[in-house]
């Protein structure tokens, strides 16, 4: 299991799950997300997000077999994340970008939180 920090512009997304002829953040996240692993990903978020809003940090969590992580090695594993932030940003529009992959146990659930922060900035105020 990898947790992973996403940053984007909402603008012209129609919030967070994939709905039907709808450009949707997860929809873009797991289709840039599934042929860098060679696999389908389901991408779950500490939180969904409404059409137009952006976030700084929102905390998502996806299931793969990555090779080169089957190794104890720390150098080997850091090297590989880095790699997979790097080839990740390259694929995903623009307004996104995602920060800190890490590899986390299989008992973590983004859902699952001691606390949230949101911020809100209503533009013109």
């Amino acid at each position: 299991r990898f947790r992973a920090r996403l940053e984007f512009h909402g603008g012209r997304y129609h919030g967070w799950m994939r709905q039907p002829n709808q450009c949707t953040l997860q929809e873009v996240v797991e289709d840039c997300l599934r042929p860098v692993v060679g696999q389908r990903v389901r991408v779950v978020p500490a939180g969904r997000t409404d059409a137009g809003v952006s976030a700084l940090a929102q905390v998502i969590q996806f299931d793969a077999v990555l090779a080169g992580l089957a190794t104890a090695d720390e150098a080997v594993e850091h090297r590989t994340l880095a790699a997979l932030e790097r080839v990740l940003d390259n694929r995903l529009p623009v307004d996104v970008r995602v920060h800190a992959i890490e590899v986390c146990g299989q008992d973590f659930n983004v859902m699952s939180t001691l606390w949230k922060r949101y911020s809100y900035t209503i533009p013109g105020s």
